[in-house]
């Protein structure tokens, strides 16, 4: 003989063993459910038109003139002042 059983208690019965089995089932069709969301989420975003927001380099500021600025550049240093103020 391979083992004794000594105690019934030790044994899952049948109807608890169906219904993990079915919980677990469920558990999976959620995760799949999710998983595929996030993959049709993913291809979306990859299909938008790329942006060029955030890269210092393709960031063009105009300082020139279009005010009229005072003699000592106050114009022109709260024109770069708001201008540093938007990257913070």
């Amino acid at each position: 003989m391979v083992g004794s059983l000594t105690d019934f208690n030790d044994f899952v019965s049948k109807g608890e063993l169906t219904t993990f089995i079915t919980e677990q089932r469920n558990l999976i069709n959620e995760l799949t459910r999710n998983v595929n969301n996030l993959v049709t989420r993913i291809e979306q975003i990859e299909q938008r038109p790329q942006s060029h927001r955030g890269d210092d380099e393709d960031v063009d500021v105009d300082l020139s003139d279009n005010e009229d600025v005072d003699d000592d550049g106050d114009a022109r240093n709260h024109r770069c002042y708001n201008f540093n103020r938007c990257g913070m």
